[in-house]
């Protein structure tokens, strides 16, 4: 890009040139921010660490996006719903479906806090700043949004200056950031129902902020399936279906096999 000015003719704006760089291209942008929303259950951290994984690595896609940055990215994951122990017992099973250990503990950081860290109070934030200062992440993942805030997600001016912080923050580190949320609680009924953006819990000022919102829904069993509530930046999809390996807890695209297997059940010649 060019030298940046503060005012453009129309037509010099259109033809100048501002790139996106791009992580997950379509998806995650350098600088961007994103949500993993759900239900309880559905699978919301495996997913996400399955994300800051396959960045660590430099794998070439993710679920339906291409891993467009160049080698792997720096990740850290601030856990503040589990501690370390159930985190350990997680993250031992996912890694049993990577074989580059040493990529993997060299560029996916994880910090078991299992703790709340109120990144709306002065003394969080020097938290954060430390722990950034130290490490220099390219993608930051947070479990969860809830643990970060000091108020109720619902308190719309303490919604807005929390995710004014995390802006600062992107742009301070220039860091990516994936943030673990939830949904509405609805009656059982209202679950088997698609979801919406307006479900996601708390201030509009959270879906607002985001660039993309992607939603869990558990079908039957480890068939999943993901809803992009929102993609300010990309392209939108259609909802699709996921499987999780309950072995590794990954999760692939490639569903040929249930097709397989239902056209066995239902005798039809494929």
């Amino acid at each position: 890009m060019g030298e940046s000015k503060l005012v453009y003719g129309y037509q010099e704006f259109v033809d100048a040139e501002f790139k996106i760089d791009w992580i997950l291209d379509g998806l995650l942008a350098q600088g961007g921010f994103g949500l993993i929303t759900g239900f309880p259950g559905t699978g919301k951290t495996q997913l996400a660490i399955a994300a800051g994984a396959h960045l660590a690595l430099g794998e070439k896609k993710f679920l339906k996006w291409s891993n467009v940055a160049s080698g792997g990215k720096k990740v850290l994951f601030l856990s503040l719903e589990m501690s370390a122990a159930p985190l350990n017992l997680f993250m031992g099973t996912i890694g049993k479906g990577y074989d580059d250990k040493n990529s993997l503990n060299r560029n996916f950081l994880v910090a078991p806090l299992g703790l709340p860290i109120h990144l709306d109070d002065p003394q969080g934030q020097v938290f954060l700043d430390q722990i950034m200062n130290e490490h220099m992440p390219d993608v930051l993942i947070i479990d969860s949004l809830q643990k970060i805030s000091s108020k109720e997600l619902t308190d719309e001016q303490a919604v807005k200056n929390l995710i004014h912080y995390l802006s600062v923050v992107r742009a301070k580190y220039s860091c990516a950031m994936l943030m673990i949320h939830h949904n509405r609680k609805k009656p059982n009924d209202g679950q088997k129902k698609g979801v919406e953006l307006s479900d996601i819990y708390g201030s509009t000022y959270i879906t607002t902020d985001v660039d993309f919102a992607l939603s869990l829904k558990v079908v039957e069993g480890d068939l999943l399936q993901v809803d992009t509530l929102k993609n300010r930046l990309g392209p939108t999809i259609d909802p699709f279906k996921i499987e999780r390996n309950p072995d590794n807890l990954s999760f692939t695209t490639d569903l040929g096999h249930i097709f397989e297997q239902f056209a066995k059940d239902q005798d039809i010649e494929i």
